[in-house]
C-alpha cells in the first residue's frame, strides 16, 4: 500500500492510494498489478470488528503508464 503525490503536489492526498494486489506464483513468487484506491477511509479508526477497511471493491485496475511501475514482483 502506497500514496502518490505528483512532483508538484504538496503534503498528502489519501485519496491517490496505490496498491499491489498480490498472489502467489510459480517458485513461490508473489506478484501483482497496481491498483487504485482512495486511502481517506483509513484516516478514522474502524470499528474493532472490521479489519480490513478496504477491500477488493474499493480497488481500480491503474492505466498502464499512468505510474512509474504497473506490476511488482518479489522473488
Amino acid at each position: 500500500m502506497f500514496l502518490f503525490k505528483p512532483p508538484s503536489g504538496y503534503g498528502l492526498d489519501a485519496w491517490n492510494g496505490l496498491y499491489f494486489r498480490l498472489t502467489l506464483g510459480k517458485g513461490g513468487k508473489l506478484g501483482g498489478a497496481l491498483q487504485e484506491a482512495d486511502f481517506n477511509i483509513l484516516a478514522v479508526p474502524s470499528d474493532a470488528s472490521d479489519l480490513r477497511p478496504i477491500s477488493h471493491s474499493d480497488l481500480t485496475p491503474a492505466r498502464p503508464g499512468a505510474h512509474r511501475f504497473d506490476r511488482v514482483v518479489i522473488e
